[in-house]
């Protein structure tokens, strides 16, 4: 038996290294071909996918002397665009009750003991 040579082992660790790399790149393209291909069989896209309530906060709208108050202002104008977009669950037919734009919906914030969707402040006791 003949000593291995670097040239050897060289030579093999490059190929282990390219069919590793080879495995890799099929599992990555695999899964990316599936999820392109089941995303092609989801369901149109409905209402409260393709709509946006306008004004919403932005960094370039904070000034000097902006405060909470004036932050809980925008976002209580905010909430009230959004309430537009609320559907009844007699339009939704057959989509599932827990989507955050039906009305009294297991989603809907609004029946909750508080919505975690609004800012608060916590002090201390």
């Amino acid at each position: 038996m003949r000593p291995r040579t670097l040239r050897h082992i060289t030579r093999t660790a490059a190929i282990v290294a390219a069919r590793v790399a080879t495995g890799i790149f099929l599992v990555v393209a695999t899964l990316l071909l599936v999820a392109a291909f089941g995303d092609r069989s989801m369901p149109d896209t409905r209402s409260w996918h393709q709509q946006a309530p306008a004004g919403e906060f932005r960094a370039r709208d904070l000034e000097p002397g902006f405060g909470l108050s004036d932050y809980l202002a925008v976002e209580d104008r905010l909430f009230a665009a959004l309430d537009a977009f609320m559907l009844n669950a007699d339009e939704l037919s057959g989509t599932p009750r827990v989507i955050r734009y039906v009305t009294g919906g297991r989603g809907d914030p609004a029946t909750f003991d508080r919505n975690w969707n609004r800012t608060f402040e916590m002090t201390p006791g």
